[in-house]
């Protein structure tokens, strides 16, 4: 399964053990993955359609046309999706509706709006956090990466959160994004060398490890599909093949039975979690270049007193989930699905200890898909809230960050490129 499956919401009784009266949530970030889309490269050509219809939201499109310094016009285009023929001539496709790689299907927009519901849901009519209108960008704090999926589900994820009929006429909500080259929503590898060097470190690893199990178990129920079989590193590699899988399943285009094959699957995405997220796991280096900036503007979020917003949303990859769950010890092995989501509340106690004049006690929480994590840097009983592993005192959750803020990120990328990752 590849898309977020149904969840039922908390009872009143799961309710008030995860939010008891003594704690008050002070602030609310959520990291979000994109929802369901096309794979991201055609693969498997003999048995998966090369073109998905299924993006008929994305056919109609309204832009914006500046006519001179104080006027514009609004204009309504309907897009047509072409291929290049066999000697790279236009060919002009018949169907209504068809993706592009990559491409946020109508199904994802579904998903990911009804993601805002269910956060609306929560702390708007459950927990009475967040206002029920909002008026103002003082409010939210919204990023994306610059990448037409994660645009376009923060869009409905915002939506769902705050419909039409909660935001003021005047609100117009402020979206943040970064070029490429200052990217640290998703472990940016095309511009960290030493990063891009340690992750073909661990490549090789689960290669070592997964490409004779692959050969044994995988390869003789797939050679039909895939005449010269299938290795972490080949051609397609496992992570390609898995990523056609997950999105052919989100999407409901059917596939020949051998790819659903359970043991096939496992295989293939342990090998694939291997390939990608071990790293995290195994390497304070690889968490400080992949994750590190992230979690560092996330826990400077959360304790920056001049922070007016009340709630941080970011639309992100399956690779930033990953990635932030392993390197805080706390990943399930599992990719993560569509529309997947990582919920990190911040809480104030007055009982911090017996003293009258004590501060206000501080706690930090994970919700993944709406489970409450326990992070092992908080399992000693000072290191959380008494009788809930899963609230991490301030202090706990943020020696555990501070260990993988780089210091200076560009200068640890250029680290030398040929040494050996250092194994924790």
């Amino acid at each position: 399964m590849s898309s977020l499956p149904p969840v039922t919401p908390y009872s009143e009784k799961q309710l008030a053990e995860l939010y008891p009266k003594e704690l008050k949530l002070t602030y609310l970030q959520v990291i979000f993955r994109h929802g369901e889309r096309t794979p991201v490269r055609a693969r498997l050509k003999n048995v998966v359609p090369e073109h998905w219809p299924l993006c008929q939201t994305a056919e109609r499109f309204r832009s914006i046309v500046r006519l001179s310094r104080n006027h514009s016009d609004s204009v309504e285009y309907s897009r047509l999706v072409e291929s290049a023929g066999i000697n790279g001539d236009p060919v002009s496709l018949d169907q209504k509706g068809i993706c592009l790689l990559g491409e946020l299907t109508d199904r994802g927009r579904e998903s990911t709006l009804a993601l805002g519901e269910r956060l609306r849901n929560l702390y708007v009519n459950r927990l009475a956090y967040l206002p029920e209108d909002i008026t103002s960008d003082s409010q939210v704090y919204l990023r994306t990466t610059n990448m037409s999926r994660t645009w376009e589900t923060l869009q409905h994820v915002f939506a769902g959160l705050y419909p039409p009929a909660h935001r003021s006429s005047l609100f117009k909500p402020k979206a943040h994004t970064r070029n490429v080259t200052e990217e640290n929503l998703y472990p940016n590898e095309h511009h960290c060398k030493r990063l891009a060097a340690l992750a073909y470190q661990f490549s090789q690893k689960a290669a070592t490890k997964w490409d004779p199990i692959l050969k044994e178990k995988v390869t003789p129920k797939l050679r039909h599909l895939l005449s010269n079989g299938i290795t972490v590193n080949g051609s397609p590699r496992v992570s390609g093949v898995l990523d056609t899988i997950n999105a052919a399943l989100g999407n409901g285009i059917p596939l020949p039975s051998a790819l659903f094959d359970p043991e096939v699957y496992q295989i293939l995405e342990k090998s694939a979690v291997s390939e990608w997220f071990d790293g995290y796991e195994q390497s304070n280096e690889y968490r400080r270049l992949g994750v590190g900036r992230f979690l560092g503007d996330i826990y400077t979020r959360m304790t920056d007193k001049n922070n007016t917003t009340k709630v941080a949303l970011y639309a992100s990859h399956d690779t930033t989930i990953a990635a932030i769950l392993a390197s805080l010890d706390c990943f399930d092995g599992a990719w993560p699905f569509y529309t997947s989501h990582i919920a990190i509340e911040t809480f104030t106690s007055a009982k911090s200890s017996n003293s009258w004049f004590s501060k206000p006690q501080k706690y930090v929480r994970l919700r993944y898909n709406d489970k409450a994590l326990k992070l092992p840097a908080c399992a000693e009983t000072v290191n959380h809230y008494e009788g809930d592993e899963s609230l991490c005192t301030m202090k706990a959750f943020g020696d555990a960050v501070k260990k993988m803020i780089p210091n200076n990120w560009q200068e640890e990328c250029n680290f030398e490129m040929d040494r050996l990752a250092e194994l924790e």
